[in-house]
């Protein structure tokens, strides 16, 4: 519906400032040091990013178009750290044709970068996707500190207060974002949704995702699938 669409549309834009803080006084540190080619690296990864959030041409894109978003990030990340942050992804070629959210995958690896820094390096971070027999599924994964006790109670809590029909809680600006993100995928896929935390018993923590196999966008988006930078 067109009030659904602009609920997406206004949690979508709720994306945190202090990332692009971030990234450019990490380009800047790169120019004074003489890194030349990866200020240039820099500048073009932020520069997708940018035009991927901006544009609002639509709620949902393939799951590629996601994939090639969050690489483009995780580089923008690994210039930085380097060697000492560690990032794989492996996506099962039946997910990239599906429709999903814009912005889901992204926010998850962000939220691991943030809290798996907590420990020693080597920081790890995992992104698996996979097919159920329900649907699919991508799992975002680190070898952090894990979910506190209190934050899992208070993203509980906070999701106990979504009902389906009722206006949704207030949420700022670099707020607590996998609540955010839980609303607009709520919002998608109803009672469809999947959308787990837990933490590893190996260490670290995961956060899984997932939603029904619908069916293909248009055509005319399909064919852009061929792209060669997609990651899928």
């Amino acid at each position: 519906s067109i009030a659904t669409e602009a609920k997406m549309l206004a949690l979508q834009s709720q994306m945190n400032p202090h990332f692009l803080y971030n990234t450019l006084a990490s380009i800047s540190a790169l120019a004074e040091e003489g890194e030349n080619e990866k200020v240039v690296q820099s500048c073009s990864d932020l520069s997708l990013l940018l035009r991927y959030i901006s544009s609002n041409s639509s709620n949902r894109v393939l799951m590629w178009q996601e994939m090639t978003h969050t690489g483009s990030y995780m580089q923008l990340i690994k210039n930085k750290y380097e060697e000492r942050l560690e990032f794989t992804m492996q996506i099962d070629e039946l997910l990239c044709g599906i429709p999903v959210p814009k912005l889901v995958i992204q926010p998850l690896v962000e939220n691991c970068v943030k809290y798996a820094l907590e420990v020693r390096p080597p920081w790890r971070i995992t992104v698996k996707g996979y097919v159920e027999s329900d649907g699919w599924r991508i799992c975002v994964r680190d070898n952090g500190p894990g979910f506190s006790a209190a934050y899992l109670t208070l993203f509980t809590e906070k999701r106990a207060l979504i009902k389906p029909g009722e206006p949704l809680p207030r949420l700022s600006v670099g707020g607590m974002g996998l609540v955010n993100l839980y609303i607009r995928m709520l919002l998608l896929y109803g009672e469809t949704l999947v959308f787990t935390l837990e933490n590893l018993p190996e260490g670290g923590a995961c956060v899984t995702i997932g939603g029904p196999l619908s069916e293909k966008v248009g055509d005319e988006k399909n064919e852009n699938r061929n792209d060669k930078d997609r990651n899928c």
